[in-house]
């Protein structure tokens, strides 16, 4: 529910009332909840509302994230035996997405090369 308020406030609002602090606090904790999902549900809130907040933030903000964020992806797709399917296509979506906005094909091509039966 939290994610999705974000989303709709920086749909409407956009963020360039956001500054770098809070900027990194919002960073921090949308990666914690995509990290922390555990339903497998149908619904991409969560992935949908982490895009709209990559995709607002001014790139100086999310450029620090990039590597925590595909270290989470690979985590996530390694841990594919524990966590929900949805999940883990989530993360895979994710990082497509990540790496097309920030343009870090090399990220995706490693991603590609260590799981090979992912559509990105």
């Amino acid at each position: 529910m939290v994610m999705e308020t974000v989303d709709k406030i920086l749909v409407k609002l956009g963020a360039s009332d956001i500054d770098s602090s809070i900027g990194e606090v919002l960073m921090e904790g949308i990666i914690f909840a995509f990290r922390e999902q555990t339903t497998d549900y149908d619904d991409d809130v969560i992935l949908n509302g982490f895009c709209v907040v990559l995709n607002a933030l001014h790139r100086d903000i999310v450029r620090p994230y990039l590597e925590q964020i595909y270290l989470m992806m690979k985590s996530l797709l390694n841990e594919k035996d524990t966590k929900p399917a949805k999940v883990v296509q989530q993360a895979a979506n994710l990082h497509a997405r990540v790496t097309w906005e920030c343009r870090q094909e090399e990220l995706k091509e490693e991603l590609l090369s260590e799981f090979p039966h992912l559509i990105l």
